[in-house]
């Protein structure tokens, strides 16, 4: 499942140039867990943040925060499963590597400079002197 999304490319400069292709979509043959995982970040990028190329960095998080709640039941059972204690700190470092990707954190979202369309037109009237 590896690769790269449209994702990676907003880090740095805060804009994305790439066109709006729509919403990316997890594969149909995908485990319901994950099926059910990706849907749930996806609705919680923004839209104008996502693109179809997407879908298999938001699938590679939905499978990663799946193997942590499964992680997480384990070290409930057994707090002294250190085995699976590392496994999830190492899960739960790339889910937050990706999770930056697409804005899922405040400092994030500041980063991205995810503004709405209002927003930005705002401040296209600021710079140019216009009183709106």
């Amino acid at each position: 499942m590896g690769g790269v999304g449209s994702g990676g490319n907003r880090m740095g400069n805060g804009i994305d140039t790439t066109p709006e292709d729509g919403l990316p979509e997890c594969r149909p043959d995908a485990p319901q867990d994950v099926i059910d995982a990706f849907n749930y970040y996806r609705e919680r990028v923004a839209p104008s943040n996502l693109r179809l190329a997407d879908a298999a960095l938001l699938e590679q998080l939905a499978t990663l925060s799946v193997l942590a709640d499964k992680l997480q039941q384990v070290i409930n059972d057994d707090p002294l499963d250190h085995k699976a204690s590392g496994v999830y700190l190492r899960v739960a470092a790339q889910m937050t590597r990706l999770s930056g990707l697409f804005g899922l954190s405040p400092g994030d979202r500041k980063r991205l400079s995810m503004k709405t369309d209002e927003e930005k037109d705002d401040l296209s009237e600021f710079f140019k002197g216009g009183d709106g």
